[in-house]
Formats: structure tokens, sequence, C-alpha cells
């Protein structure tokens, strides 16, 4: 018998996609196939609620060592939750077989 497939990684299309996306995405068609939420034909979930476009940055050019300097990092909120402290979030920067990215 002959085989000829192969198994891909997630992002082999250049798309991020959390480890748990099929997973996700299977439980939201379940919903829809018991009438709990509308039959659409749009996928109704994001990959990553919550994550961050980097906008730019200021920071030193040169830091010596055990120098302590302040930067300045500007983010875009890019889903649909408002940011706080009292909520716990945090910025935090992934690196993936391909690249990074903040979330």
């Amino acid at each position: 018998m002959t085989t000829t497939g192969r198994f891909v990684t997630l992002d082999i299309d250049g798309n991020i996609l959390p480890g748990d996306w099929y997973l996700r995405l299977s439980g939201e068609g379940t919903k829809m196939l018991r009438g709990e939420i509308d039959m659409t034909s749009v996928i109704p979930i994001v990959p990553f609620p919550d994550n961050a476009a980097f906008i730019s940055q200021e920071v030193p050019t040169v830091m010596g060592p055990g120098t302590t300097r302040s930067v300045s990092l500007i983010f875009e909120n890019r889903r649909i939750t408002n940011w706080t402290a009292a909520d716990s979030y945090s910025l935090v920067y992934a690196v993936t077989s391909r690249q990074g990215y903040w979330l």
C-alpha cells in the first residue's frame, strides 16, 4: 500500500493559530448543530480574542552592562476586550517556528 500524505503544522499557510483551534472550532460547530447558537457561514470565533499589534517603540541605541533605561512601546488593542489592570492583563511576546508576535 502506498501513502503520499504528510503531517503539517497549523501555521503552514502563514496564519498563526493556537494549538486548541480545531477543538474550539468543533465546539462552536456543535453548538450550531444543537441550536444553541445561530447557524452561520462565518467562523464564530477568533484565533486570539485578545491580541495586540505593535505600533512603535522608543528605545536607546546603546545600553551598557548593568544599566537601567526607560523605553516606550506602543501597541494597539486589536480585539474585543478592554484591557484593565484589575483583570490582570499583561503583554506577552510569543515566538513560533516562523515568527514572533504580540499577544
